[in-house]
């Protein structure tokens, strides 16, 4: 499992993404963007009111902006470490941090330090804790 500067140190620029995914992701001819980790969690470029922009799309959400870093953080916390949290990989104390960043810009909300270091309270400072019990407190303390 990969840290999220790992993850993101990954990104890797695709002139066409609906090749590369094997998918049609829409528009108007071939979508661009970037690449991460096994090539199955990317980014599209757009353009939205003559500057670039990114969308995410995860399932059924979406995201546009033109804040790549959010979204890689949103990417990492809320589907890759999803797809890996399913076969019991850990978060270090010290990915704690970015975790709860992107699960909080995945639901629009703001970053509450003093809630999270309370909810996170019992996971050591050189400690883990599974990808799935994260999520699980995230989710219910929203």
């Amino acid at each position: 499992m990969l840290s999220f500067r790992e993850f993101q140190a990954t990104r890797t620029k695709c002139a066409d993404l609906d090749s590369a995914l094997r998918a049609d992701l829409g528009g108007d001819g071939p979508s661009s963007g970037f690449l991460y980790a096994d090539g199955t969690c990317f980014i599209q470029d757009v353009i939205d009111a003559g500057k670039p922009t990114y969308l995410l799309v995860i399932e059924r959400l979406n995201w546009l902006t033109d804040d790549l870093e959010e979204l890689e953080k949103i990417l990492w916390a809320a589907h890759y470490l999803s797809q890996e949290g399913e076969f019991g990989a850990m978060l270090t104390s010290d990915m704690l941090d970015t975790y709860v960043q992107g699960i909080c810009a995945a639901h629009e909300i703001e970053v509450d330090g003093d809630l999270w270091g309370n909810v996170f309270s019992d996971v050591p400072l050189d400690g883990e804790i599974s990808v799935r019990e994260a999520h699980d407190r995230m989710i219910s303390n929203l």
